[in-house]
């Protein structure tokens, strides 16, 4: 899978946006190269590598320490945002953890952490006790202003493409996650709720900071938006891109 570029996709308030497919057209480095403005560009550590097949482009992570890692991007902090990604787990066994996204360590007090969760327990305001689901923490500067929601039991299938947006609104103090352009799950309102903590963490792809819960698969792209992004634009960017799914 790779992504459709150009007009087709919101480009309204796109900040962030690395595509594997064009890297794979335009070289073999270990930068993925910020389409946007050519800042704040993903690095590929250890063995994260550049892969594609006849439908286009991926990052491959073999589960074993490799990550992409974008640095400190604080503009992320205390903000709206949309983070969206399009990925797949591999490798036959998915019984544990394995990180998406994160800011800072795996844990429920660190900035944000989205991930493959193989059983939500009971604390998350959504979802609770769901199992292999999709999970976001997104925690402000104190554990009263953090949001946890976990998807519906299975909603991350091992071997099979998805496409994810979670929207971090912090306008209206919630939290939304879709998946394959559809609301997958949403939070209540949180008084307190303030978005991503400030603190300097680097923002990963495929591990936390502290070298954890190592994501075996590949990524086909992500964007950051510095904006929510509407339930009718989340449909339509997944439009773009849903014929690049297997």
């Amino acid at each position: 899978m790779g992504v459709s570029r150009g007009s087709i996709i919101n480009t309204d308030q796109l900040r962030l946006n690395v595509d594997a497919t064009v890297a794979a057209r335009s070289d073999s480095s270990n930068i993925w190269q910020n389409l946007v403005n050519g800042e704040d560009n993903g690095t590929l550590n250890n063995n994260a590598s550049l892969s594609g097949d006849a439908k286009g482009g991926f990052i491959s992570l073999d589960g074993t320490d490799d990550f992409i890692d974008f640095g400190d991007i604080s503009w992320v902090d205390t903000t709206d945002l949309t983070l969206s990604f399009a990925a797949r787990l591999t490798g036959g066994s998915y019984n544990n953890d394995q990180d998406f996204i994160t800011k800072g360590n795996h844990s429920s007090t660190r900035p944000l952490t989205i991930w493959y969760d193989i059983d939500a327990g009971s604390t998350p305001s959504v979802g609770a006790n769901n199992e292999r689901c999709l999970s976001v923490i997104v925690r402000g500067s104190n554990n009263d202003e953090r949001i946890w929601i976990a998807g519906p039991t299975d909603s991350i299938e091992g071997d099979k493409d998805f496409a994810i947006d979670i929207v971090i609104d912090t306008t209206n103090k919630r939290v939304h996650a879709y998946k394959d352009g559809e609301l997958l799950m949403e939070s209540g309102v949180n008084s307190d709720f303030v978005g991503i903590k400030a603190v300097t963490n680097t923002l990963r792809l495929g591990i936390d900071a502290a070298g954890v819960k190592d994501m075996e698969g590949r990524f086909y792209y992500f964007r950051i938006y510095e904006r929510c992004l509407s339930a009718e634009e989340i449909k339509k960017n997944y439009n773009a891109v849903k014929g690049r799914f297997e």
